[in-house]
């Protein structure tokens, strides 16, 4: 594992300065303000992924979920995965994944108070390793259902990685009734005026210099990673647009999908 950076621009860190956190440097600042500075609705984007991981963890809860594995979990934040399913489900079990340094520092600060909630380092890019590690096994049963968040997190990986793929080890072994949540960044020329679409490839380029490789995927493709996973509704749709509830602000439309699944 690589040491903290504080000079280079960090993914996790540009997420909390975008969401208004503390935990960020100037170089995570400098990259954050040119990117939101060519494309205004990534401070948005943030944000409203952060909603929609809340939304759709309260509505797993209530659904009786009681395990849930956040995977490239970033940085935490008010209303965290186990805040918000513990307050449905004082039992339930969150497991938080990354192999981020900057993220494991923070996370194992905060969140080690509650051994309902445990903090992991593992790549998901390795699923094998993900679920052979030796605490997830003693805090996950995957003969009941689990919910699997990913988000925010394939549009870091390449093709060469293979998202499909990963999502599709994670579904394997997961028992009937479990869930995967994905969010992700979305080309989406068909769907926007083709000036918005080459300002968001703009700033993608601008982020991949600085930061990390970033792929923008068709809605298909992102699609394509709920195969064999029965989508629930409103199925995959703008992230803002994902079941945001009576009373809920109007948010800014950032192109960014989301969609909740379950394995039948």
């Amino acid at each position: 594992m690589g040491a903290l950076e504080p000079g280079r621009p960090n993914p996790a860190r540009i997420d909390n300065y975008w969401i208004g956190g503390q935990d960020h440097f100037v170089a995570d600042r400098v990259l954050g303000d040119a990117v939101a500075e060519i494309a205004p609705w990534a401070v948005q984007g943030a944000l409203t992924n952060r909603a929609f991981l809340r939304r759709a963890v309260r509505y797993l809860a209530r659904s009786g979920v009681t395990q849930f594995l956040d995977l490239g979990t970033g940085l935490p934040a008010a209303g965290a995965v186990d805040e918000i399913a513990q307050q449905v489900t004082p039992g339930a079990r969150v497991i938080y994944v990354d192999h981020d340094p900057v993220v494991l520092a923070h996370a194992r600060a905060l969140l080690s108070r509650d051994p309902r909630t445990v903090t992991v380092a593992a790549d998901l890019r390795d699923p094998a390793s993900v679920l052979g590690e030796a605490t997830i096994q003693a805090h996950l049963d995957l003969r009941r259902p689990v919910a699997v968040l990913f988000v925010a997190v394939l549009h870091f990986l390449t093709a060469a990685e293979d998202p499909g793929g990963i999502v599709r080890a994670f579904r394997e072994v997961l028992a009937p009734g479990s869930y995967v949540a994905i969010t992700h960044l979305a080309d989406v020329d068909s769907d926007v005026q083709a000036r918005r679409a080459a300002t968001t490839r703009r700033a993608v380029r601008v982020y991949e210099e600085m930061a990390a490789p970033l792929v923008l995927r068709t809605p298909e493709q992102i699609h394509s990673l709920f195969d064999r996973l029965d989508l629930i509704e409103p199925g995959l749709v703008p992230v803002h647009r994902w079941r945001p509830g009576h009373g809920s602000r109007s948010e800014v439309p950032v192109p960014v999908l989301a969609g909740l699944a379950q394995r039948t």
